[in-house]
C-alpha cells in the first residue's frame, strides 16, 4: 500500500473536531466516509507534495555545488573612445533585476512543474495554452542580456569621427520642414523638444549642414532627433502616398543616425547646455522604444550636468531675459523625465527635491497660457512620482508604520487629484481664453480636449498605483483605508478615457503611436495590472471585456513600433489567461475542481508576482481570492508592477 492509500485508510478512523469561526470543541464527530472523487483530491494533492519535495531536495543538492564566477568585462589600452551606455560592472551581492530575474525563473519552473501535475488543470487546452504563454514570455523575456537594455544592440558603436560622416536628410527635405514648422508648429516636435525653441533647434541645424568647423556629436544628435520627429508627423499627414513613404524612408535614416549617437556617446560629455539637450534628446527617444534602463542613464548624465552648472530653479524669475531662460526649461524637462523613469525603473530620483527650486504649490504661472499650464502641471505630476517611490515603495518607506504609510498615499491622491481638477478646468475653456505658444495648435476644442485627455489617463494610472498601496496596508493599521476601495473604480475609468482617446485618434496612426508611448509606457500603466487582478479575484466578465477592448484598441497601431507591439503581446496574454481562467472557472461551480483550479491557477500566478498570495486566514476558504490580501504587501505589489512592465524592455514574441 502506497503512502497515499496509507493515509487515506487512517483518515477514516479519526475523529474530526471543527475549528472553523463560531464552532465549539464540545464534543466530536465521526468522520463520513470519503467520496471517490475527494480520494481523487488527495491523491493529486499528494502528487503535488511529492513534487514540491523532490524539487526542494534538487535546490539543496544544487546549492552545495560550487558557483562559477561570470566572465569579467576588461577594457584595453587599444580602445580610444569609451561608450557611456555599455553595461557596467556590477559588485557581488549587489540585488539586480537580473538577479531578479533568475530568481523568478527558479519559482516559475518549479510552480510550472507543479502545476503540470494536475490533471483538471492541464485537461483544459486553452488554460494550459495561456499559461505556458504566459511562463514563455517571462523566461524569454529574463533570458536577455542586460548589456541589450542599456544600448541599442542593432547599431555599432563608432568613433566620432566616423559617426558625423553618416549621411544626413537631404537638404531640399530639412529645409521644408522647418519652414513648415516655423508656419505651423508641429505638436510632436513641440512636445518633446519641450525644452528647446524652434530658433534654436534651428540654429543646430545651419551648424550641421553648413558647417564651417566639425560639429559636435551632441549637435549631430539634436539634428537627428527633432528631423526624427517632424519627418515622423509629415509621414502620416502628407496627403501623397509617394511623399508618405520618401518621409518614411528619411525619417528610418534619422532614427539609426540617432541610434548610433546615442550608442557612442561618451561619459565624459562636455558640462554645457548642449550635451544636456542631446542626452535630453536621447532620452525621450528611448523612452518611445521602451528602453527605460537607457533612457535614466542619460537622465541620470545629464542631472550630473545640470548639477555642476549650477541649475536649481525649474521656473525663471520675471526679471531675467529670455537668452537667459533656457536653463529653467532644461532642468524642468529633466525634471519631468527623471521622476517618471524612477518611478518606472523602481529607484531614487537623480533630482532630489530639496536641491531644486519652484516645486512648492504657491510657484506662480500663467496658467492662461494653455502651453505653459500643461508643463505646469507636468511639473506637479512629476513630483508626485518621485513622492510616490519616497514615501511609499523606497527602502525607508517601507520601514515605516502603516499608519504613516497610509497617511503618505491619502495626501499623495489628493494632490493628484487637485492637478486633474486643473486639467479638466482647462479642458473646459472657451477658445478665445486661450493664448500662449500652443494656441496654433490647442486653441481648438478637440485638440485641447485629446491633449488634456492624455494626461487624465496617466493621472489616473498615478492614482491607481497609490490607491493600491492603501490596499496593501495591513487591517490593523488603525487607519481609515476607504480610498483603497477606489482603486478598481480609478482603473476602469483610465480604461475608459483611453478608449476615448484612440477614438478620437482613429485613422491618426501617429498621433496613436505617440499618445501610447508618452502615456501608456513612460510610466507603468497600472490599470492594465489592476483589471487582470480583479478579474480573478470578481470573476467580473465586465472587466474582462474591458481588457479585450484595451488589447483591441492596440491592435491598428501595433507595427508602428516595436514597443507597442509588446505591449499588445504582453496585453494579449494577459487577456488570454483571464479569460481562460473565467470560462474554466465558471464551468467549475463551486465545487472540489474548482478548488483545485483556484490553487493551481492562482498558485502559479503568485510565484510570477501577478497576484497576492492567499491569506491564512481564507485557506479554508471555498474561494481562496474572494478577498484583498493583505500577505503580499507593498513591496511585493510594487515589484510585481514592475516586473511585468520589464517586459516590455526587450525583443520578444508571443506564439
Amino acid at each position: 500500500m502506497d503512502r497515499a492509500a496509507t493515509k487515506r485508510a487512517a483518515a477514516t478512523q479519526q475523529t474530526c473536531i471543527t475549528t472553523g469561526f463560531g464552532q465549539s470543541h464540545s464534543g466530536a464527530r465521526q468522520r463520513v466516509l470519503i467520496s471517490t472523487q475527494y480520494e481523487e483530491k488527495i491523491d493529486i494533492i499528494q502528487q503535488r507534495l511529492d513534487g514540491i519535495e523532490h524539487l526542494l531536495s534538487e535546490l539543496l543538492e544544487n546549492s552545495n555545488k560550487p558557483v562559477t564566477d561570470p566572465p569579467s568585462c576588461s577594457t584595453t589600452l587599444a580602445h580610444t573612445f569609451a561608450p557611456a551606455f555599455e553595461e557596467a560592472a556590477v559588485p557581488p551581492g549587489t540585488p539586480t533585476r537580473s538577479t531578479l530575474a533568475a530568481q523568478t525563473l527558479d519559482v516559475g519552473a518549479m510552480v510550472e512543474n507543479t502545476v503540470k501535475q494536475t490533471p483538471s488543470v492541464r485537461a483544459d487546452p486553452d488554460v494550459d495554452a495561456a499559461l505556458s504563454a504566459l511562463h514563455r514570455m517571462v523566461q524569454m523575456h529574463h533570458q536577455k542580456p542586460v548589456a541589450s537594455e542599456i544600448r541599442f544592440p542593432d547599431r555599432e558603436t563608432l568613433p566620432e569621427a566616423s559617426i558625423l560622416g553618416l549621411p544626413l536628410v537631404p537638404l531640399n527635405v530639412a529645409l521644408p520642414l522647418l519652414r513648415g514648422a516655423k508656419e505651423r508648429p508641429s505638436p510632436a516636435f513641440a512636445a518633446t523638444f519641450n525644452f528647446m525653441t524652434l530658433e534654436r533647434f534651428t540654429e543646430y541645424c545651419r551648424a550641421v549642414y553648413f558647417a564651417t568647423e566639425p560639429f559636435t556629436l551632441s549637435s549631430f544628435a539634436i539634428v537627428n532627433g527633432g528631423l526624427y520627429y517632424m519627418l515622423t508627423e509629415r509621414a502620416c499627414f502628407d496627403k501623397s502616398q509617394h511623399v508618405r513613404e520618401e518621409y518614411t524612408e528619411y525619417r528610418n535614416l534619422c532614427a539609426g543616425n540617432l541610434r548610433t549617437a546615442i550608442n557612442s556617446l561618451g561619459l565624459l560629455v562636455s558640462t554645457c547646455d548642449e550635451s544636456i539637450e542631446a542626452l535630453l534628446v536621447g532620452a525621450s527617444y528611448a523612452i518611445e522604444v521602451s528602453r527605460p534602463s537607457l533612457a535614466w542613464r542619460m537622465s541620470s548624465t545629464a542631472a550630473q550636468i545640470c548639477q555642476e552648472l549650477g541649475y536649481y530653479s525649474l521656473y525663471p524669475k520675471p526679471s531675467e531675459r529670455d537668452g537667459h531662460k533656457i536653463n529653467h526649461e532644461l532642468l524642468g524637462a529633466l525634471y519631468i523625465l527623471d521622476k517618471g523613469l524612477a518611478l518606472r525603473l523602481g529607484r531614487a530620483s537623480a533630482l532630489p527635491d530639496q536641491d531644486i527650486v519652484g516645486t512648492s504649490s504657491d510657484t506662480f504661472v500663467d496658467m492662461a497660457d494653455l502651453w505653459q499650464a500643461i508643463k505646469h502641471i507636468w511639473v506637479q505630476h512629476a513630483q508626485v512620482q518621485g513622492r510616490i517611490y519616497d514615501q511609499l515603495y523606497s527602502r525607508q518607506a517601507l520601514l515605516a508604520t502603516p499608519a504613516e504609510r497610509v497617511r503618505s498615499a491619502v495626501n499623495l491622491a489628493e494632490a493628484t487629484q487637485r492637478s486633474m481638477r486643473q486639467l479638466m478646468s482647462l479642458a473646459e475653456r472657451p477658445e478665445n481664453a486661450v493664448h500662449g505658444s500652443a494656441s496654433g495648435d490647442f486653441a481648438n476644442a478637440t485638440g485641447r480636449r485629446t491633449l488634456i485627455l492624455a494626461e487624465v489617463v496617466c493621472h489616473l494610472s498615478t492614482l491607481t498605483l497609490i490607491y493600491r498601496s492603501i490596499r496593501e496596508s495591513p487591517r490593523s493599521s488603525n487607519v481609515d483605508t476607504r480610498p483603497s476601495s477606489e482603486y478598481i473604480k480609478t482603473a476602469r475609468a483610465a480604461f475608459h478615457y483611453h478608449e476615448e482617446l484612440m477614438v478620437l485618434f482613429k485613422g491618426r496612426l501617429e498621433t496613436q503611436a505617440y499618445y501610447i508611448h508618452w502615456t501608456l509606457l513612460f510610466t507603468p500603466f497600472t490599470p492594465l495590472l489592476i483589471v487582470f487582478c480583479h478579474v480573478f479575484e470578481s470573476l467580473d466578465p465586465d472587466d474582462l471585456h474591458m481588457l479585450q477592448n484595451f488589447t483591441s484598441s492596440l491592435e491598428p497601431v501595433r507595427h508602428m513600433s516595436e514597443s507597442i507591439d509588446q505591449l499588445h503581446s504582453v496585453a494579449t496574454t494577459l487577456y488570454n489567461v483571464a479569460s481562460s481562467y473565467l470560462r474554466a472557472r465558471t464551468k467549475a461551480n463551486e465545487g472540489p475542481e474548482a478548488q483545485m483550479l483556484d490553487d493551481s491557477f492562482t498558485g502559479y500566478l503568485n510565484q510570477l508576482g501577478l497576484l497576492p498570495a492567499p491569506d491564512e486566514h481564507y485557506l479554508s476558504d471555498a474561494r481562496l481570492i474572494s478577498e484583498p490580501s493583505q500577505t503580499m504587501g507593498a513591496e511585493n505589489w510594487f515589484s510585481a508592477n514592475l516586473n511585468l512592465f520589464g517586459l516590455l524592455e526587450g525583443d520578444f514574441a508571443v506564439d
